[in-house]
């Protein structure tokens, strides 16, 4: 049934359902996977290739190409970005907006 549900209402129709602001915080992607999201948001995509280039391979290219090396990767580069991101290693980086809402939701 809640696969029926899931296909018959809207993604959005469903969060908001589920979403009550107080105990429960619903947020996806817009994009298919996350990688798009990460690398077009904000400066990320400069700080992900002047600090990732070498290691990961993505010196010199563009927004789609790194998003799809990124993807291709699997986990080990997003393992690799997380430990970074939590010894504070990217300054500039930003969450993209739905991380972002979620990790002020755990906050208060």
């Amino acid at each position: 049934l809640p696969y029926i549900i899931l296909k018959i209402y809207s993604r959005n129709l469903i969060y908001s359902i589920l979403d009550d602001g107080k105990s429960i915080c619903v947020r996806t992607t817009s994009e298919y996977t996350l990688e798009p999201e990460i690398v077009k948001t904000g400066n990320n995509y400069s700080v992900l290739q002047n600090k990732y280039g070498d290691t990961f391979g993505w010196k010199g290219m563009s927004i789609e190409q790194m998003q799809q090396a990124w993807r291709d990767a699997k986990a080990a580069d997003m393992l690799t970005i997380c430990k970074d991101i939590a010894r504070g290693e990217l300054h500039e980086f930003q969450m993209p907006k739905h991380i972002q809402e979620v990790l002020d939701f755990l906050k208060n």
